[in-house]
């Protein structure tokens, strides 16, 4: 009896051990994997981000005592990240023996590299309509000085994978990721310029990262009967064949594409390429993955109407659906820059869409050339020189605010200082923020204006948990 007692008593200490181990192993399982997380911002609390639309300095600036000059750097040097578009080649032009494109590029001095640095800034994108101005080599040679001065550099490359790739800084508060992409390209060159991938037995070769977009002229219907005309006394439009696809609605006159449409007055609407949305997107995902914190830049002039090629705030009917299309990919915000001109805001999805932030610096008339400077008065519409920089702030993993300080690029100073940045007076800031509130307004995005300083703070969104730090 005793024996068969301690048997029991020993059987039901092996089923309890083995409960014990089995709920123990339970309570060890790791948790399901959800793959939601891989989009998610990760970025530390406090974490601030600058950006600036593009930057057209051929010289070295940065010690300029000017208090309007320095007044505007100082956010970039007070923020986590410092980002812009440098929209000019920096080759030394005495040594350079690449290919020169005809046509309106803009060279620097590779020295302002390491000025940028000293500026502030960290990365740049390159993925631009002037990245090809002096071929593959002028490129590379650019963006060896920015690399070899310590800043990032996106958009462009030695070949189709380089041009395409996220590129990364690390910050004390997580690793940023940034990928960019351009859709405007000059007529001289856009196929070379185009980072383009094997095809083959043809090689691939380097270029930027490249957009495509088709253009169609949208126009009212009463125009149909003019275009017909046209279209059948020149059938081929000075090319070889006439086009075969037209249909009752599309034709194609002179080169050009043409959708009659209910409209009012003519419109243009684009088309973007399927692969190059692909690789975008592709890119994001990637950058993401290995990021806290994600940047998509865009460089883009495409706009909505015929009439205002240069300064149309309203973009291209393809980039709403395309800065969504990355936010939702998990890019953290979407920079646009190109468009010489402010462009609205957007909040989606709790993240930030800049549609066009305007021009920095545009310090066109001193070009580094080789050739005498002259004044652009005939490009010098006075909006191209009012701009923003805006500054995002991050807590507990969202957008907390949007800090929108208005920028005057000197439109009627003298050469050697006309382009450059500064902090204008009152009257030109809130005109700047009253424009950008008018331009955001049709995306739901109230701007507030506390002094000459724009604001968008996040319903919910937590307070700061520290100040911006300062660099340099």
């Amino acid at each position: 009896m005793k024996m068969k007692f301690m048997y029991c008593a020993s059987a039901i200490a092996v089923v309890a051990a083995s409960t014990l181990m089995l709920t123990a192993s339970q309570s060890q399982a790791p948790a399901k994997y959800d793959p939601a997380i891989e989009t998610q911002t990760t970025i530390g609390d406090g974490f601030t981000f600058a950006a600036v639309g593009d930057v057209i300095m051929p010289l070295p600036t940065s010690n300029w005592s000017d208090a309007a000059f320095q007044s505007a750097l100082k956010p970039l040097k007070d923020s986590d990240v410092a980002y812009g578009q440098f929209e000019m080649t920096s080759v030394d032009l005495d040594d350079f023996k690449g290919a020169y494109f005809p046509g309106p590029a803009m060279i620097s001095d590779p020295s302002v590299a390491e000025d940028f640095k000293k500026m502030g800034f960290d990365a740049f994108s390159r993925a631009t309509n002037h990245g090809f101005d002096l071929g593959l080599e002028g490129m590379l040679a650019s963006n060896a000085h920015l690399e070899d001065a310590g800043l990032v550099v996106v958009g462009s490359g030695k070949n189709y994978g380089a041009a395409w790739a996220p590129r990364y800084f690390m910050t004390p508060k997580g690793r940023v990721a940034f990928v960019a992409t351009t859709t405007a390209m000059w007529a001289q060159a856009p196929v070379l310029a185009r980072a383009a991938v094997e095809s083959g037995e043809a090689s691939g070769h380097g270029g930027v990262a490249l957009m495509r977009v088709a253009q169609t002229f949208v126009v009212p219907r009463s125009l149909q009967s003019a275009l017909d005309t046209i279209r059948k006394a020149l059938p081929t439009g000075g090319g070889l064949y006439a086009p075969l696809d037209d249909t009752a609605d599309r034709i194609s006159v002179m080169g050009q594409k043409f959708r009659f449409a209910d409209v009012l007055r003519p419109e243009f609407s684009y088309d973007p390429n399927k692969e190059d949305v692909a690789a975008a997107l592709k890119s994001v995902r990637e950058g993401k993955l290995k990021s806290d914190f994600l940047s998509f830049g865009m460089h883009v002039h495409e706009h909505r109407y015929p009439d205002k090629p240069d300064t149309d705030p309203i973009p291209g009917d393809f980039l709403q659906p395309f800065a969504h299309q990355v936010i939702d990919a998990g890019a953290d915000q979407f920079v646009g820059t190109g468009v010489h001109n402010l462009r609205g805001i957007e909040i989606y999805k709790g993240r930030v869409i800049f549609y066009g932030l305007g021009e920095y610096f545009r310090q066109m008339d001193i070009n580094k050339i080789g050739r005498g400077p002259a004044r652009g008065d005939q490009n010098s519409d006075p909006e191209k020189f009012e701009s923003v920089l805006a500054v995002t702030r991050y807590q507990g993993g969202k957008l907390a605010e949007v800090k929108l300080y208005p920028v005057e690029a000197r439109e009627t100073a003298r050469m050697a200082l006309r382009g450059l940045p500064q902090t204008p007076s009152s009257e030109v800031a809130q005109k700047i923020l009253q424009r950008l509130q008018g331009l955001s307004e049709p995306y739901g995005t109230k701007i507030n204006v506390v002094g000459d300083v724009g604001y968008i703070t996040l319903q919910g969104a937590p307070p700061a948990a520290q100040p911006a730090r300062r660099r340099g």
